[in-house]
């Protein structure tokens, strides 16, 4: 109805279309025609102006002066006003105290200064005059009711001025039902205009009835996807318009974005590579500070505990308190003790004994922290609740758990830490054993957290079976530089029988190489292991080293850098070069019989995890069998064993690089660029472990943002 009379295709004819309806409204309001005359002549809007200031002026004097009203009892005029201050401009004495003492009488309701309440009364009359006289002349400028009139006038005054005379023109041009039209779609069009606004997002020129056509036909599809449009943020409309086709809209909305950033978080917004790695540096010094900061604040406190008692020692009884006179005696008695203790050279008083007498409390601060087996702790210690406040138990898949409780009775709080795949306590000389493991039985009590960081190994091929059978590929490894030698080997001694629980020609090449890897200048500092599948088989390899190579073994094995040691005894142990030996082979018949000793246990499995997992840098197998010489077996154990055998058969160094969390990157000699590592690393104490871990492994890293 708008378009057809008026012809408005936009918001802003729309709004155009209103404006004239509103002033046309104003200029057809009878009350306002008057004003309207006032605008058309500028000596009248002068005077107007005038009038109207000094209109408003008088009245706020007379609101002033109105108080001036109530002293008075009649009202007199004007000419006995003047006619009394002649009296007191020239009158004598007398005049002036008679007509004082007849204003009081007459005229004055209280005693005032009444020379005073004359003149401000003149004054008052004066002021209502000159409002009479502005009442006057605005009533012939058409304004009757001046107190009521000039309160709106500046409104409709400045709605008459805002019209321009061309606008003017055309409205008054318009026909008589052009103008009763426009005014009756007056409420239309401000109901329209703000219809619109309120529901769209339009540029003011645009063809509403063009888009509001292509709504109607596209509408019902994007009903359909109602939940999805809603779900949109509102500033994604606006920009709809902007873009021809969806790759300049998702421009658009980058475009947004990257300004909003850069205004919110300009330090964020020049963020780069070079700025990760100075704050990842930053972390891991702030955490070694942390850590060194918190170690010396704990003997801080000790210290200052220490120096505490002391001073109480030296302390008279009558400056004490009741507590601390009852500590004092504990503390003199078990000090004590101690000194006696600690003079003696045999006799000496156990240590529970010493743990439940006076002497506990000195223990307690010299000795905080307890380094023993839940054994020792259940022979040698009190059985009181609470004696240590946190325990922690490392490989406690080798604890039963009737050795662990009286070491759990003891504790406040505890951390159990053990590896679900490694071995549980041997019984393969003891017999069955029917209790199970702490481990075990703490995963279903206590909340778990797994450890996924593999930090032994600096190939990934060193544990990459291990991951794979037992770890479900989750191991994160962090590969190192230094890579002049193949981390894996297998050597297949080809003529090795297996005789009298041992293989002498196999025993006799793991020598072999034991005295090449001790006289070699790189693997000489290195940290060796040995591990043999039997007692045996270990004893027979020790008979075939020289005894040069014996007596070094030996002081590596003292220094805690070489170990010797069967299948069995090979859990916790770790070394840089690891020498396994397998032994087991065809017999002098030609025979190959798969007894493996402990191999052949339910846990077997985890005994081959524990052993592969021990390499820091280097595996070297003996073999002499091959894994197409095994027979299908149902022990997990052995076909675990015939499938690590068929990989070193199989296995081909490969130089390409593993990094962990699948990260993009390029390798120049040792510098490694990773690209937007945010993108895979998205946990701010992983990334930190990468950095850190990284370059530990000898690499050079940058990164790309």
């Amino acid at each position: 109805k708008i378009n057809k009379v008026f012809r408005c295709e936009s918001i802003a004819d729309l709004e155009n279309l209103f404006k004239k309806s509103i002033r046309l409204q104003i200029i057809e309001n009878e009350s306002n025609k008057k004003y309207f005359s006032l605008v058309s002549s500028k000596s009248a809007y002068k005077k107007f102006t005038k009038l109207k200031t000094q209109y408003l002026a008088e009245k706020v004097k007379i609101a002033s002066r109105e108080l001036e009203l109530k002293i008075w009892k009649s009202i007199p005029s004007l000419t006995e006003i003047e006619s009394w201050l002649l009296v007191f401009e020239k009158g004598n004495w007398f005049a002036k105290y008679s007509l004082k003492r007849l204003l009081v009488r007459k005229y004055l309701v209280i005693e005032v200064d009444v020379e005073l309440a004359i003149h401000n009364f003149k004054n008052f009359l004066i002021v209502q005059k000159k409002l009479e006289e502005a009442s006057i002349e605005l009533l012939q400028l058409g304004i009757e009711k001046p107190e009521i009139e000039l309160n709106v006038s500046d409104y409709v005054v400045k709605q008459l001025q805002a019209i321009e005379t061309n606008e003017l023109n055309e409205i008054n041009n318009f026909s008589s039902s052009k103008k009763d039209s426009l005014m009756a779609i007056s409420t239309d069009l401000k109901q329209s205009i703000q219809s619109l606004k309120t529901y769209f997002l339009l540029d003011v020129d645009e063809d509403v009835l063009a888009f509001l056509s292509l709504l109607q036909n596209t509408l019902p599809a994007i009903i359909l996807l109602k939940k999805e449009v809603k779900s949109l943020p509102r500033e994604i409309f606006s920009k709809l318009y902007l873009a021809k086709n969806c790759e300049e809209f998702e421009l658009l909305v980058i475009k947004s974005n990257w300004i909003k950033l850069t205004s919110q978080f300009p330090e964020l917004a020049t963020f780069n590579g070079q700025k990760l790695s100075a704050q990842l540096e930053k972390l891991i010094e702030t955490e070694e500070e942390e850590r060194i900061n918190f170690s010396n604040e704990i003997l801080c406190k000790k210290k200052k505990k220490f120096s505490n008692y002391q001073l109480l020692l030296l302390k008279p009884l009558v400056k004490l308190s009741g507590e601390e006179k009852e500590l004092k005696k504990i503390l003199k008695i078990g000090k004590a003790i101690l000194v006696k203790e600690f003079s003696k050279s045999k006799q000496h008083r156990s240590l529970r004994d010493l743990m439940d007498s006076e002497a506990q409390i000195w223990i307690e601060l010299l000795c905080p922290i307890h380094l023993s087996t839940p054994t020792v702790i259940s022979r040698n210690y009190p059985l009181r609740e609470n004696l240590f406040e946190f325990a922690i138990f490392d490989e406690a898949s080798q604890l039963v758990l009737p050795k662990a409780i009286s070491c759990l009775q003891r504790a406040e709080r505890m951390l159990i830490a053990g590896d679900s795949q490694q071995m549980s306590p041997s019984s393969f000389f003891v017999g069955k054993i029917s209790s199970v493991d702490l481990l075990h039985q703490a995963s279903y009590y206590l909340p778990n957290f797994h450890l996924k960081h593999h930090y032994r190994s600096i190939h990934s091929e060193l544990i990459a079976f291990s991951n794979t059978y037992f770890y479900k590929n989750e191991l994160i490894v962090y590969p190192s530089f230094e890579r002049n030698f193949s981390p894996l080997n297998l050597h297949y001694i080809e003529n090795g029988i297996f005789d009298e629980r041992k293989n002498i020609i196999e025993a006799r090449a793991v020598a072999i190489k034991i005295e090449a890897l001790v006289q070699d200048s790189y693997w000489y500092e290195k940290s060796i292991g040995v591990v043999a599948f039997s007692e045996h088989q270990l004893s027979c390899i020790w008979k075939q080293l020289s005894l040069n190579t014996q007596v070094l073994l030996e002081e590596k094995i003292k220094k805690n850098i070489a170990f010797f040691k069967t299948l069995e005894q090979a859990q916790g142990e770790e070394c840089d070069v690891l020498l396994i030996s397998l032994a087991y082979a065809k017999d002098s018949e030609g025979k190959f019989n798969l007894r493996f000793g402990p191999l052949n246990q339910e846990t077997g499995a985890k005994r081959l995890n524990v052993l592969f997992s021990r390499a820091k840098e280097r595996i070297d197998f003996f073999t002499s069998v091959r894994s197409n010489e095994f027979k299908i077996s149902t022990n997990e154990a052995i076909n675990l064993l015939r499938k690590y055998i068929q990989d070193l058969e199989n296995f081909e160094l490969n130089n390409s690089l593993n990094l962990p969390f699948e990260l993009d990157y390029t390798v120049n000699e040792n510098q490694l660029f990773i690209k937007n590592p945010h993108k895979k690393i998205n946990n701010v104490e992983e990334l930190t472990t990468f950095h850190k871990m990284i370059k530990a492994r000898f690499w050079k890293i940058k990164y790309e943002i």
